[in-house]
């Protein structure tokens, strides 16, 4: 029996198909921009996401925090617009969220520090509390040797007296 020559020369579709290229890297951020400069910093500093509301760089670490932060602000310039009904309110109540956020994220920037600047000084009192425990330490160290000098020059002088 032979098969017809049309099964011999079958062929799947798919057999002489191209491998799909692996997807290249994307060199960009997301969310970034180009703008023609290729050395050009592009997207968000390294280690910032950009808030979707008020379009600023925030650290990944205080996303959280700030979007919470945001998004009241964003509600409350919201129902302020609503309420006014005017075009010049919602524009006034942006440029004020914008400069609120600004001074929130510096109020946290502050506070940061403070709290560095506070945990830099506990340390630094408990390295002096520490030398000072040495010292005390060493000290007592010095008076028991010279106890135990002094006790051992009497018990010659005894031995010496006796003999």
């Amino acid at each position: 029996y032979q098969a017809p020559n049309s099964a011999r020369s079958f062929q799947h579709p798919l057999a002489n198909a191209k491998p799909v290229p692996a997807p290249r890297p994307n060199q960009m951020r997301p969310s970034a921009t180009f703008n023609g400069n290729p050395t050009a910093q592009q997207g968000p500093p390294a280690g910032c996401m950009v808030c979707k509301l008020c379009k600023q760089s925030v650290p990944i670490a205080q996303i959280k925090e700030h979007s919470k932060a945001c998004i009241l602000q964003h509600r409350a310039a919201k129902s302020m617009v609503d309420g006014y009904g005017g075009q010049q309110a919602q524009s006034t109540d942006l440029i004020t969220i914008k400069k609120q956020s600004q001074q929130d994220q510096k109020k946290q920037e502050e506070e940061e520090k403070r709290k560095q600047e506070e945990e830099l000084r506990k340390q630094q009192e408990l390295q002096q509390q520490e030398e000072k425990r040495k010292q005390e330490e060493e000290q007592r160290r010095q008076e028991e040797q010279k106890r135990q000098e002094e006790e051992q020059r009497r018990q010659e002088e005894e031995q010496r007296k006796q003999e």
